[in-house]
């Protein structure tokens, strides 16, 4: 990317014009404007709080150029690329590890101070007001890695990903999902294989609980194909990776959301011995407890502090270990069954930012 921003993968460089946002609009990865719902009653002293909800998300894009002839080719091609109703993926220069699904929303404003200059503002909305990301963990040669590590919470390295994939499930178990953004992020759910009565997905960070009803290997495993329940469109689908079909009847209730993991603490030294005690060299607060902490190959959540610099965790350290590490927020899931399963479970999600 050469320039401030792209959209539907063409860098505005290839325009011929640059972005000079307004002061303003300069830190346009603001949070969306969020509207928030109170009522009063007569004869009820104050009132009660319903919820709280982000509105779509507006971006006026001031662009310019500089001693270029107008009528040959920018305004042909600026028109062209922003034609109103046009969606796609609207990447800024500063965040490339992140992406908006904007819609031009009006024709581009031409303000010209002579035949060879301007300015061209360029309006779009996001109507899901939130960034997204493919990006889980750490790449070593990305240019703009170091600003992507102050601003998520993303893994240093894979092995530190947590699973999201289980298979030949038979009986209930707990674990935990991290969203490496700085926004909650929605939960796909794939399933298939046998539960002769459901199941019920709790996330116990969220207090979000999800419960499927009776499915079977006839109508999934057998026929590769794998029920979806897509938290962000509300959806229940039984797909395959060419046909899809509603399959409302059984999903029952809720859906599943991720909180974000930002801010992460990185650069963590520690050192470890067998057993549940972690030695570190920096001095942390008492906030980090019900964290987690990545030692010995595995995410463990803090239970308690002792000392500055000492934690108390959860899950055995089987081996003696110094590294450096990191220490973020988890999501705590849990799947049970409501009688019998044996089945296999993915979960997908991507990276949310504001």
């Amino acid at each position: 990317m050469r320039d401030g921003f792209t959209f539907c993968g063409v860098d505005i460089a290839d325009l011929k014009i640059s972005y000079a946002p307004e002061l303003q609009d300069t830190y346009v990865y603001a949070p969306a404007e969020t509207e928030s719902h109170f009522e009063e009653f007569e004869a009820h002293d104050g009132g009660y709080y319903y919820g709280s909800w982000k509105k779509m998300k507006n971006f006026s894009l001031r662009c310019y150029f500089e001693e270029k002839v107008v009528d040959k080719e920018i305004m042909s091609r600026v028109f062209d690329l922003f034609r109103p109703g046009r969606s796609g993926k609207l990447i800024f220069k500063r965040r490339p590890w992140c992406y908006y699904w904007a819609t031009v929303d009006a024709v581009p404003v031409l303000d010209l101070t002579n035949y060879l200059n301007g300015l061209i503002t360029i309006s779009m909305t996001a109507t899901y007001p939130f960034a997204r990301s493919d990006i889980l963990y750490r790449n070593r040669t990305d240019p703009y890695r170091d600003n992507m590590l102050l601003n998520t919470a993303i893994y240093e390295h894979e092995d530190m990903v947590p699973t999201a994939e289980f298979n030949n499930v038979t009986s209930e178990f707990n674990f935990v999902l991290g969203n490496p953004g700085t926004e909650p992020a929605p939960l796909g759910v794939y399933v298939d294989g046998d539960a002769s009565a459901g199941i019920v997905i709790t996330n116990y960070t969220t207090k979000q609980q999800m419960k499927l009803t009776a499915f079977s290997k006839s109508v999934t495993t057998n026929q590769s194909k794998r029920l979806y329940i897509d938290s962000m469109n509300g959806k229940t689908l039984l797909k395959n990776e060419t046909t899809s079909q509603y399959a409302l009847k059984y999903h029952q209730s809720g859906y599943l959301y991720l909180d974000p993991g930002y801010p992460a603490r990185r650069n963590v030294y520690i050192s470890y011995e067998n057993g549940n005690t972690i030695t570190t060299k920096a001095y942390f607060h008492d906030d980090v407890v019900g964290q987690y902490i990545y030692a010995d190959e595995s995410w463990h959540k803090i239970l308690s502090q002792p000392d500055k610099n000492t934690f108390i965790v959860l899950g055995q350290l089987n081996n003696v270990g110094i590294e450096r590490t990191q220490i973020m927020k988890m999501n705590e899931l849990n799947i049970k069954p409501l009688d019998t399963m044996n089945i296999n479970i993915s979960f997908v999600f991507k990276p949310t930012y504001a």
